[in-house]
């Protein structure tokens, strides 16, 4: 049997030889230590870098058609009775946007509005695979009489967004002790759990349908649902797994080649 013992002889700075002995004679391997590592750092340098990896900021889910040029186009609206909702370019949460108006001067059932945005993909998000953040702009116009309030709600659908599975209600007005501001305000919820079924969601504001709204113009904008990229630490530990494989690879052929030569 051959009598195969390893031990490394140098390591100089470009690189390092391996003396293998094997049936008495003694062969080397040199290795360039210097472009491994350079090759390896090129990866790691590719993998932290792509913006599709990126850690900063957020994954914009959506609504997909609330930005200044699309003006609202796309959401769907309705108003009964005393319900009024309009598009407004004069008081929007933005310089230069816009925002979904909508307002009801009559008490009782039938004078109501509302604003939804058609149905988007909850992408990375969907099936519970990570939370979503939640965030809008509003501005309630004129005081608020006790008891009012206006919904927001975000909901979660399945994948044809038209099977209901839950939701997330904001009441803002009395609830939120909002009354004739003066500026807009932003709401944001973070950490929101998706539902395990649902792989789509909607918003949709409304007035004077679950609770009183008889308290003027509320303005709406900005609105965003989000979810979080990879974490770092997902990142790092990855690239770990890649990159030392990659070098036990590199250790291993080289080992399996220097036995499988001839003597």
């Amino acid at each position: 049997m051959a009598d195969i013992t390893r031990k490394i002889m140098t390591w100089p700075q470009q690189g390092h030889t391996i003396a293998v002995k094997q049936n008495g004679c003694m062969q080397s391997v040199h290795f360039n230590s210097r472009s491994i590592l350079q090759f390896l750092g090129m990866i790691a340098f590719v993998w932290f870098s792509t913006p599709l990896f990126a850690v900063a900021g957020q994954i914009y889910l959506g609504p997909g058609n609330s930005g200044d040029s699309s003006g609202g186009s796309d959401w769907l609206t309705g108003a009964n009775g005393g319900g009024v909702t309009t598009l407004d370019w004069d008081d929007p949460p933005t310089t230069g946007s816009f925002d979904f108006s909508i307002s009801n001067a009559v008490a009782g059932k039938g004078n109501n509005g509302d604003w939804r945005c058609p149905p988007f993909s909850l992408g990375p998000a969907a099936s519970g695979a990570r939370s979503l953040t939640f965030s809008f702009a509003y501005k309630l116009v004129s005081p608020v009489a006790k008891g009012n309030n206006i919904y927001v709600q975000l909901r979660f659908f399945d994948a044809t967004g038209t099977n209901f599975i839950s939701q997330i209600v904001l009441p803002l007005g009395a609830h939120t002790a909002d009354s004739q501001m003066a500026d807009y305000k932003t709401r944001t919820i973070e950490n929101i759990p998706v539902p395990r079924r649902a792989r789509t969601a909607d918003i949709w504001i409304d007035a004077n349908i679950f609770e009183p709204w008889v308290s003027g113009v509320a303005r709406f904008g900005n609105f965003s649902v989000t979810t979080v990229p990879r974490s770092l630490a997902f990142k790092a530990g990855v690239a770990f797994g890649v990159l030392f494989s990659f070098g036990a690879l590199i250790w291993i052929s080289a080992y399996f080649w220097q036995r499988s030569r001839p003597s």
